[in-house]
């Protein structure tokens, strides 16, 4: 739940994300990857 919190409140990662072409599925699988 904080990784989805933190992607919603983050604008400047909202954007690297869209310059990257990732989604929001694509960022918390990757969060949930990179935290476990």
């Amino acid at each position: 739940m904080y990784e989805r919190k933190l992607f919603m409140g983050n604008s400047k990662l909202n954007a690297w994300m869209k310059l990257k072409g990732l989604n929001w599925v694509q960022y918390t699988l990757f969060t949930v990857i990179l935290f476990k």
